[in-house]
């Protein structure tokens, strides 16, 4: 017989869950990153963390959906925090958060991803394959330079030459703290901050068709069938087959450095570029 969304609940906790250290300093508690990032829905009793280059696109366009939006296949309106109409957790009076984070009945989770096929995906969607005239390039440009970017041509003539290397994204990146840096790049435990929230279930992009499947299930939605990226219109950057020719020892060695805590509480391998934690068996 079909289990209830408690039984995949259950499931799911066993299999993956996170345990934050549940220190979240109260005065700070709304404007710490996780809670500005951080999707409620108070009607089917979840909350969302969503992570940059990891399906956030497909949940959030689900969420819009399940929340009454007509709009939902619409990603510009989806990513826009003011226009989005979705409920932020830092929305939400401090001591509700708290109570909220620490409510058993409201399903915590998130999707992480590899983190070398993140800083590609990253590196090729927002510098490689972008074009260099863009307003969205300039933008990506000055989020990775800084004050540096005065250096560059002025406004509207950034020639193709001008793309930073993978190695040269890299570099930036490794001098940048994680509070400076652009959501795209920065680390997932550090976006979702597994430091202090605890997590139901943190599911992995490379199990994706599986796992979001049980995520559905677990929040009363599945009925529903996932969305791929070609249903929500979402162009791959052709991360899976540029990952093996695209790192040396020096690389995979920068990726490990900026990483490192994502690495260790996602249960990612160090040199393995593709490979990611066993799929939960939910059978």
């Amino acid at each position: 017989s079909a289990s209830t969304p408690a039984q995949v609940r259950e499931k799911l906790r066993a299999c993956r869950s996170h345990r934050g250290a549940d220190r979240i300093k109260f005065k700070r508690l709304k404007s710490q990153p996780f809670a500005e990032r951080m999707i409620v829905s108070t009607s089917q009793k979840f909350i969302y963390c969503p992570i940059p280059k990891a399906a956030n696109s497909n949940w959030k366009s689900m969420i819009r959906k399940w929340e009454g939006f007509s709009d939902y296949k619409n990603l510009t309106l989806a990513h826009h925090a003011e226009k989005s109409g979705l409920t932020l957790l830092s929305e939400f009076p401090a001591p509700q958060i708290l109570a909220m984070l620490r409510d058993p009945s409201y399903f915590k989770f998130a999707f992480v991803r590899n983190p070398y096929a993140r800083a590609l995906s990253c590196y090729l969607n927002k510098f490689a394959n972008k074009d260099s005239n863009s307003s969205e390039f300039r933008h990506f440009m000055e989020q990775l330079y800084g004050y540096d970017i005065l250096h560059f041509p002025p406004n509207n003539s950034t020639p193709e030459s001008l793309k930073p290397t993978f190695r040269e994204f890299l570099t930036r990146v490794a001098k940048q703290k994680p509070s400076a840096m652009n959501e795209h790049w920065a680390p997932q435990g550090y976006l979702c901050g597994l430091h202090a929230v605890s997590y139901d279930f943190l599911g992995h992009l490379e199990a994706v068709d599986a796992e979001a499947q049980a995520v559905l299930a677990a929040v009363g939605k599945g009925e529903e069938r996932f969305p791929t990226q070609r249903k929500i219109g979402f162009a791959s950057s052709g991360t899976a087959e540029r990952l093996k020719g695209s790192f040396d020892e020096e690389l995979e060695e920068m990726v490990e450095e900026v990483y490192e805590e994502d690495f260790r509480m996602l249960g990612y391998e160090a040199k393995d570029l593709a490979g990611h934690p066993s799929v939960c068996d939910l059978g």
